[in-house]
């Protein structure tokens, strides 16, 4: 199949016009209220939003500080969606700050926070991490869980060297460690 620039334009507008409709479906923040440290925090990030909110995040607070989760579409040369990235920023920055996710030090490959087409293939049980994954970040004090509660990839083809994903559900889990 030969892909046209305009196609392929078309494919990437659709895909960040999708993005940006990323609906963080259910935030709620449970327990105590918002500036206490211990309350855990809970929500849904679903792609593609069955929403038309632009909605693209919640913001928890932890130990004084405010974090925001986002889910980012990575788009292949094609523009097929086969990854995502799920990040965990200061909620100050406006557009994608540093991820606290990410290991400390020097770190390449597959990471918990990274949402690959190929490696769901077979399912979220048979992925890489399995299903739940959970994050520590001792540095900040606190754990966070990702639940994949639904996933729907377009097996890879002749056409599409890469699996596509059509649907991506995660359930976001953020506790404090510390007292």
């Amino acid at each position: 199949m030969h892909r046209t620039g305009s196609g392929l334009q078309m494919r990437i507008v659709k895909v960040i016009a999708g993005s940006l409709l990323l609906l963080l479906a259910s935030p709620t923040i449970s327990g105590a209220a918002a500036t206490d440290s211990s309350a855990p925090f809970s929500a849904v990030l679903t792609y593609p939003s069955e929403s038309r909110s632009d909605e693209i995040s919640g913001v928890f607070r932890s130990h004084g500080k405010a974090y925001r989760f986002r889910l980012y579409p990575e788009l292949d040369f094609y523009g097929v969606l086969d990854n995502f990235a799920l990040t965990m920023e200061d909620a100050s920055s406006s557009w994608r700050g540093h991820n606290f996710l990410e290991p400390t030090g020097m770190w390449h490959g597959y990471q918990r926070f990274f949402f690959a087409g190929s490696d769901f293939e077979h399912g979220a049980a048979k992925s890489g991490y399995g299903n739940p994954r959970t994050i520590e970040l001792p540095r900040l004090g606190m754990a966070v869980q990702v639940t994949i509660v639904r996933v729907v990839v377009k097996p890879a083809n002749p056409t599409a060297l890469v699996p596509e994903f059509k649907n991506l559900t995660l359930r976001i889990f953020a506790r404090t460690e510390r007292t």
